[in-house]
């Protein structure tokens, strides 16, 4: 099954704000630097008012993952689930979007579901299912 981000039509900033309403510019401008969207949003038409379209069709795959993290920063949740975080993204934003949830890690606890083997080298702890069971798996 294709995993899929949800972006809503209206502009970058609407889209970012799903995640906290109140969030100032500046909080915007540091969600997109910590997903390295930064200097892609400055080189947007209308900065951080361009529309996005109807579930982000003026976005990649990649910008629209990463984008959806950046909501998840702005949230300013202690936990974070991550459904498939890297699916149907370029290398180069799987690099990004693993430095990102790297660093989140450090003070939030980060659920995530994956079908990548390569995603248990971010966590501290994996389990897998066996049997209909969850076992606990040996990290590296």
């Amino acid at each position: 099954m294709r995993q899929q981000t949800w972006l809503f039509y209206g502009s970058l900033a609407e889209n970012l704000r799903i995640g906290s309403p109140a969030a100032t510019t500046e909080d915007l401008w540091e969600a997109l630097e910590r997903v390295g969207l930064a200097s892609w949003a400055c080189r947007l038409p209308e900065g951080l008012q361009t529309q996005l379209g109807e579930r982000g069709l003026a976005v990649s795959g990649g910008q629209a993952q990463r984008i959806s993290l950046a909501r998840a920063i702005l949230s300013g949740r202690d936990l974070l689930l991550l459904d498939e975080p890297t699916s149907q993204v370029d290398l180069e934003s799987e690099r990004i979007i693993w430095a990102a949830v790297d660093e989140l890690a450090a003070d939030h606890t980060i659920v995530m579901a994956s079908h990548r083997r390569s995603a248990a080298h971010h966590a501290d702890q994996v389990l897998r299912m066996e049997n209909h069971r969850l076992v606990k798996d040996a990290l590296r």
